[in-house]
C-alpha cells in the first residue's frame, strides 16, 4: 500500500476515535446534567470551554509542524485527549470534571490543522477534496457510532466507565499510529511562498474564514444541544434517542466523501450553496415538524448540509495555500474560526433559557442563510481558486508555480 494512504487511513482512525469520545459528552449529557444538576447555560459552558481550548490548540500544533513533524503531534494528540478522558472517568466533583473535559480538547485541537495539512501534502488538487472528504467522514462515523454505543454502555456500566474504556481504547490507538504512521516532508519553492502573501491571498482567506466561522458557529450549538432538543420538545425517548442524534451523522457519513468529490467535478463554490441550502432547510425543518417519524427527513436534511459542506471548505483552504504553508495559515484560520464559534453553545444555551428552542433554532437556520451572500461576494469577486471550473488537468496544484508534493511511497 503506498504511503499516502496509509497516512490518509490512520490519520481518518485516529480523528474517529476523537469524534467518537468527544461525542459521547453530548450524548451523555442528560445524565451529568441529572447528576450535578446544572442549567442549559451551565451545560453551554462547558461545551464553549472545550471549543475554546480546542481553537487556541490550533495555533501551537500549526506551528509546530515544520519543526517536530506531524506524526509526533498527531500522535501525542490522541494519547492526551485519551489519557484526559479516563482522568474524567475518575472525578470526583463537577469541578473535576469541567476540568478533565477541557484538557480533552488540548489532545483532539492537535489533530485538525495537523491532519488536514498533511493529508493535503499527498493529494494533489483534483484528488484533495476526495482525500479530505474521507478523512472528515470520520467526524460523521464517530457521531454515528458514539450515540448507538454510549447509551447502552452508560446504562449498562455508568457513565464513568463509558469514559474509562473510551480512554482505553484511545490509547491503543495512539500506540498503533506511533509504529505505522508514515511521515511526509513538506516540498515547495519559497518563491511561491513570497507570492500568495499579498493582498489577494489576505482577501481570498479572510472571505473563506467568514463562512467557515458562521458554519463551525452553527455547527458546535447544534452538536451541544440537539440531543437535549429532541429529548425535551421532541420528547424522545432516552431509549432511541441515540438513535435520532446518529441519523445526521450517518447522513455526514456519505455526505462528506460526497460534498468533497463533487466539489472536485463540479466546482467548490457550487458544491458549497448546495451544502448550504440543505443545512439551512433542515434546521428549519427540525424546529417546525411534529416529534417522532417526521423527524427523520429533517435531520436526513440537516445532516447532508452540515457535514458535506466541510470537506468543501477545507479543500478551497487548501487549494490556496503553498505546502509549506498549509499548516502554519490553516492553524490561524482554524483558531480563530473556533474561537469565535466556541462561543456557539453559550450564546443558545441563553436563548434557549430566555425564548426556547424554537426561537433559537431559526436564528441558526438564518445564520446558514447568511453564508450565501458570503459566497456569493467570493465568486463575483472571483476569490475562489481554479478548482471552481470543475475536472482539472492531472498535475494541478492549486498554485502556477509549484509540484503538488506526493510525500514518500
Amino acid at each position: 500500500m503506498q504511503q499516502r494512504y496509509i497516512a490518509l487511513t490512520l490519520s481518518t482512525i485516529i480523528w474517529f476515535t476523537h469524534i467518537f469520545i468527544s461525542n459521547a459528552l453530548s450524548v451523555l449529557l442528560p445524565l451529568i446534567v441529572k447528576e450535578f444538576s446544572l442549567s442549559y447555560s451551565d451545560a453551554g459552558i462547558l461545551a464553549t470551554a472545550s471549543l475554546l481550548v480546542f481553537a487556541i490548540m490550533q495555533l501551537p500544533s500549526g506551528y509546530l509542524v515544520n519543526r517536530i513533524g506531524s506524526k509526533k503531534i498527531l500522535v501525542f494528540g490522541i494519547a492526551f485527549n485519551s489519557m484526559s478522558a479516563i482522568l474524567v472517568a475518575a472525578s470526583a466533583g463537577y469541578a473535576q470534571f469541567f476540568i478533565f473535559s477541557v484538557m480533552r480538547s488540548i489532545g483532539s485541537g492537535c489533530h485538525l490543522t495537523v491532519a488536514t495539512a498533511f493529508i493535503s501534502n499527498f493529494f494533489e488538487a483534483q484528488d484533495r477534496g476526495k482525500a479530505i472528504g474521507t478523512h472528515e467522514s470520520a467526524v460523521s462515523l464517530g457521531g454515528l457510532v458514539s450515540p448507538v454505543v454510549t447509551l447502552p454502555l452508560a446504562l449498562a456500566f455508568s457513565w464513568r466507565n463509558t469514559y474509562l474504556f473510551y480512554g482505553v481504547a484511545g490509547l491503543l490507538v495512539a500506540a498503533t499510529s506511533w509504529l505505522f504512521l508514515p511521515s511526509a516532508e513538506i516540498r515547495g519553492t519559497s518563491d511561491v511562498s513570497k507570492q500568495e502573501g499579498g493582498r489577494g491571498f489576505t482577501a481570498k482567506v479572510s472571505m473563506l474564514l467568514v463562512i467557515m466561522t458562521i458554519h463551525a458557529f452553527v455547527f458546535h450549538a447544534l452538536s451541544a444541544f440537539l440531543p437535549l432538543y429532541l429529548s425535551v420538545e421532541k420528547e424522545v425517548t432516552l431509549l432511541y434517542l441515540g438513535y435520532y442524534v446518529a441519523i445526521p451523522n450517518l447522513v455526514g457519513l456519505f455526505g462528506r466523501p460526497i460534498g468533497g468529490y463533487m466539489s472536485d467535478r463540479i466546482g467548490r463554490s457550487k458544491m458549497t450553496w448546495i451544502s448550504l441550502g440543505f443545512f439551512a432547510l433542515g434546521i428549519a425543518l427540525t424546529a417546525f415538524v411534529r416529534g417522532g417519524y417526521w423527524l427523520v427527513p429533517a435531520l436526513v436534511m440537516l445532516g447532508f448540509g452540515q457535514h458535506s459542506v466541510i470537506p468543501v471548505l477545507f479543500a478551497t483552504l487548501m487549494d490556496m495555500l503553498p505546502p509549506q504553508k498549509r499548516a502554519l495559515i490553516a492553524g490561524r484560520v482554524n483558531a480563530v474560526r473556533h474561537l469565535i464559534a466556541g462561543f456557539g453553545p453559550t450564546v443558545v444555551g441563553v436563548i434557549i433559557d430566555t425564548a426556547g428552542f424554537l426561537i433559537a433554532f431559526l436564528v441558526l437556520s438564518l445564520a446558514v442563510v447568511s453564508n450565501f451572500s458570503v459566497t456569493l461576494k467570493m465568486r463575483r469577486e472571483r476569490l475562489f481558486t481554479e478548482t471552481d471550473h470543475a475536472r482539472l488537468p492531472a498535475g494541478w496544484t492549486g498554485h502556477r508555480h509549484a509540484s503538488a508534493p506526493q510525500g514518500p511511497e
